[in-house]
């Protein structure tokens, strides 16, 4: 199954490389999308959405600026998606952290120009020969994307083994902020969290969320959208399917580990949709889950 030829893209989009696009020596295949909406990028690689630029504003996303874009390696910025299980794997903690998805190359299908001027993408990938010994399902993942004043974003995970298959996940946002601590983080209060920071501790929340140090705490059994407020801008993160939110930012301490973060710890705060820990769900055979993440403008 290979990609569509440049002949079969819409009006707007186009093939690209991550050396144009970013300046890396990578030269790695990326997606364009311009539009009277908006201008985003997509890596083929992990089908990440890496920036989204809506027309006469901002990159709502945050891409460190030594994002390496290889096969095999995550690419730190923009939309990860993590499947198909979120963080360290609590069957299996030795398979690799995030699964599987977010470091192969998926394969672009279907680009769509609709017809009110958005545009639509569509991805897919198909589980690998050489990971059933550690995770024996198979499963396909088709990602739609729709690209407007908004970003809209659709996960279907289908199950085609014959057990039961676990599977977690998370569209692993990654939001630019103009400094941490202007940052808030609205629509969780009252909320139980799992601290990651303190052995996974269940704690609750009071008030809004804000970043002093380390954050990185998982909310199960969220229905209410979330917005981010900086001094720069107000995002709104909503999600069906997706009922867990993660909120992280790695602080000062354990960003100096990281090297494709660093000091730029500050320029980002991550609050992600997805399905996790109590949240994880039990995918028959034959089934399929679906889930959407939308950012927005909030007022």
């Amino acid at each position: 199954m290979n990609n569509l030829n440049a002949a079969e893209l819409c009006q707007g989009v186009s093939y690209s490389n991550s050396t144009a696009e970013f300046g890396s020596a990578d030269n790695a295949p990326v997606v364009v999308v311009d539009t009277a909406y908006c201008r985003a990028v997509v890596s083929l690689l992990g089908a990440q959405v890496l920036s989204f630029i809506p027309r006469g504003g901002r990159d709502w996303l945050w891409l460190s600026p030594r994002a390496r874009f290889t096969e095999g390696q995550a690419i730190r910025g923009g939309i990860p998606l993590c499947l198909p299980w979120f963080g360290v794997n609590r069957h299996q903690p030795g398979l690799p952290k995030h699964g599987f998805l977010r470091s192969r190359e998926w394969q672009l299908r279907a680009a769509e120009c609709m017809a009110d001027g958005a545009v639509r993408l569509r991805f897919e990938i198909s589980s690998a020969e050489g990971e059933f010994t550690q995770f024996p399902w198979r499963y396909q993942v088709v990602a739609e994307m729709v690209f407007s004043d908004t970003l809209r974003l659709q996960l279907t995970i289908s199950n085609s083994s014959a057990t039961t298959m676990p599977l977690s996940f998370a569209m692993h946002s990654y939001l630019a902020v103009h400094g941490l601590d202007s940052a808030v983080v609205s629509g969780l209060d009252g909320q139980h969290f799992l601290d990651n920071t303190d052995e996974l501790r269940r704690k609750l929340l009071r008030g809004e969320q804000r970043f002093e140090g380390e954050v990185d705490r998982v909310f199960e059994g969220v229905r209410t959208d979330q917005r981010i407020e900086t001094s720069e801008r107000r995002l709104r993160v909503s999600g069906t399917g997706c009922d867990t939110v993660i909120v992280w930012n790695p602080g000062a301490v354990l960003a100096r580990t990281m090297a494709d973060v660093g000091d730029s710890y500050g320029q980002y705060v991550c609050v992600e949709r997805g399905r996790a820990f109590a949240d994880e769900i039990e995918l028959d055979a034959g089934a399929e889950w679906r889930a959407e993440m939308c950012l927005s403008q909030a007022p």
